[in-house]
């Protein structure tokens, strides 16, 4: 597959070391940079969280990195305690009661799914956000990115919606806390990220992704259609495999396609007057009502 380059990083000037007037090597850089990032969300991170999420676009050795991070940590550029390595001072109770309140949310998403799942049009099911990276607090809602088969993103999102709704879960604006948001529906034929919108911020997104179901191996085809998040995220690893071939139209089919296109019209007139910056099409539904993304990396790059 044909991987597009990827786009240059901003030149950004690291508090950490312009405080300490000692400059860095890449390698420290990019642990530098995957620090700062998470700090964003206030998360200390791991040895082997810093590898596999390392914001670089270019290899990194691990016997360079594993050197690079004990001079940083020497060198007092970065804070370890307990294993946890971070760019200021943490409150570890605060990170961990975070931790096992996502894990709380995710075991409540396991128990909606299983109702879910059953819906003949779903190819897959994952959490997605602060949820997906434990990082979740008491107002946390739980994110769902799901995939529907071709031509069925519409009815899906209808008896999606009206389960959620049946079982007093569904995401509501002025009481998220612990409920279900199904913000993003795309169709499977349509997986790679729209390319304008490629960034560090989406890449983290879709490595952290917490698949709660996935048919005919639709995780990794995911995965695969988006392979161009490891110029972000240069050790990210996307497994090899073949795609399954999808299944034949049949007369029925050809019957719920005319369904699907007169549920889709209704819907789309539905969000017609209340649509902002959300993004609706056939094979792509996205509500970005609040664009986190261009918060995130403003950010990352005033850091």
């Amino acid at each position: 597959m044909r991987k597009n380059p990827p786009k240059k990083f901003k030149k950004t000037k690291h508090k950490i070391a312009q405080d300490s007037g000692a400059s860095v090597t890449p390698t420290q850089k990019a642990i530098l940079d995957t620090l700062k990032y998470r700090q964003i969300f206030d998360c200390p991170m791991l040895y082997h969280q810093i590898w596999s999420y390392l914001i670089s676009s270019k290899p990194v050795s691990e016997k360079d990195f594993k050197t690079s991070l004990n001079d940083l940590v020497e060198d007092k550029k970065v804070l370890c305690k307990d294993a946890w390595y971070s760019l200021n001072k943490v409150d570890y109770e605060r990170v961990e009661k975070r931790k096992k309140h996502a894990e709380k949310l995710i075991v409540q998403a396991n128990g909606v799914v299983k109702y879910l799942k059953h819906l003949p049009w779903l190819e897959m099911m994952a959490v997605t956000g602060s949820v997906a990276a434990f990082n979740a607090d008491e107002q946390s809602d739980i994110d769902l990115l799901i995939v529907t088969k071709p031509q069925r993103l519409f009815l899906s999102r209808l008896f999606v919606v009206l389960i959620l709704k049946l079982l007093g879960v569904y995401w509501y604006s002025q009481k998220p806390a612990g409920t279900i948001c199904p913000n993003i529906l795309l169709t499977s034929d349509n997986l790679a990220w729209d390319e304008k919108n490629r960034n560090i911020y989406v890449a983290n997104e879709i490595s952290l992704l917490y698949p709660l179901f996935s048919h005919h191996n639709c995780y990794f085809d995911f995965l695969k259609h988006n392979a161009w998040v490891t110029h972000y995220l240069t050790n990210l690893h996307i497994p090899d495999y073949k795609s399954q071939p999808p299944a034949k139209s049949d007369f029925l089919g050809k019957l719920t396609d005319l369904i699907e296109l007169a549920v889709m019209k209704i819907q789309m007139l539905y969000m017609k007057n209340k649509k902002t910056t959300e993004i609706v099409s056939k094979n792509l539904v996205h509500f970005n009502t609040h664009d986190s993304a261009s918060v995130i990396l403003n950010k990352f790059e005033m850091r």
